[in-house]
């Protein structure tokens, strides 16, 4: 594991056990963007963004943000795909129309 998947997952796991601010959502957001972090690693961290958020109540629209910028960021690929698909999904879930 890098050093930059264990910072990750110990910011998960923050987050999972004690989710009272936008803290430590925010550090991963960061932390999947820095230019020392692998692709992988940063779309593994968006990933979890999403899941976060969908489970913190009154959050779930800043998984749509996070979506859109996996799109943004790796368009033309798999990740794009998977991440539009999730995009229609999740506003379908808040109820936001298309």
């Amino acid at each position: 594991m890098t050093r930059g998947s264990s910072l990750m997952l110990a910011l998960t796991s923050m987050v999972c056990t004690a989710p009272r601010d936008d803290a430590p959502p925010q550090k991963m957001a960061e932390q999947g963007r820095l230019p020392r972090v692998a692709p992988r690693d940063g779309i593994h961290t968006s990933n979890r963004l999403v899941d976060l958020y969908l489970a913190w109540p009154g959050h779930g629209t800043k998984g749509l943000r996070e979506l859109s910028r996996l799109i943004d960021t790796y368009p033309e690929t798999q990740v794009a795909a998977r991440a539009r698909a999730g995009l229609v999904n999740l506003k379908s879930q808040l109820g936001i129309a298309e």
